[in-house]
């Protein structure tokens, strides 16, 4: 066992690195107590639809409650991420895309808002949003008409009510 600060680690049998005898490290973290969903880093279940059917609640009142987690974080950083999601919605929509292929995409955009927390904490709760929709995602029956009808379009609805939070509109007022 070798340590991360003060976590243990444990290396996993059978998992390579790509480095001679390496492997792979496994943490053990202690139990994180209940949060408040409205508390920042709180788990949030994602759902899309509700018997088939999109969920309209989806585009506003949880996209105002993600859009007020996500107050600590520049507009450019969030557009950079949109932007990213936004360009894998044409991809789709212009070739056919199997689902464990844009999961593979959706992972690649997940790892770099991990990246980007990890080089500023305040993009935390961007990097959390988006882990948090990748695995809601992937959890759906058809991963590809939940990105497309629900994470996308939650996405722009998030955008829009943190660009009228930052411009001191009473956005809970308005939905």
């Amino acid at each position: 066992m070798s340590g991360q600060g003060n976590r243990p680690t444990q290396m996993m049998p059978g998992h390579r690195t790509g480095h001679p005898g390496g492997g792979q490290q496994k943490r053990f973290d202690a139990p994180r107590p209940q949060q408040s969903p409205h508390a920042p880093g709180a788990q949030v279940t994602v759902s899309y639809f509700d018997n088939g059917h999109i969920r309209e609640r989806l585009f506003r009142h949880e996209a105002v409650d993600a859009a007020e987690r996500l107050e600590g974080v520049d507009q450019t950083q969030i557009r950079r991420y949109f932007g990213a999601v936004e360009q894998l919605r044409r991809r789709m929509r212009s070739q056919e895309m199997a689902a464990e292929e844009l999961l593979a995409m959706l992972a690649l955009i997940q790892m770099r808002a991990i990246y980007s927390a990890a080089r500023d904490q305040k993009n935390k709760p961007l990097a959390e949003f988006i882990a948090r929709h990748v695995k809601a995602i992937a959890r759906e029956a058809d991963p590809v008409r939940a990105f497309g009808e629900g994470f996308f379009r939650h996405f722009e609805a998030v955008i829009g009510f943190h660009k009228a939070l930052k411009a001191g509109l009473p956005v809970k007022e308005l939905v």
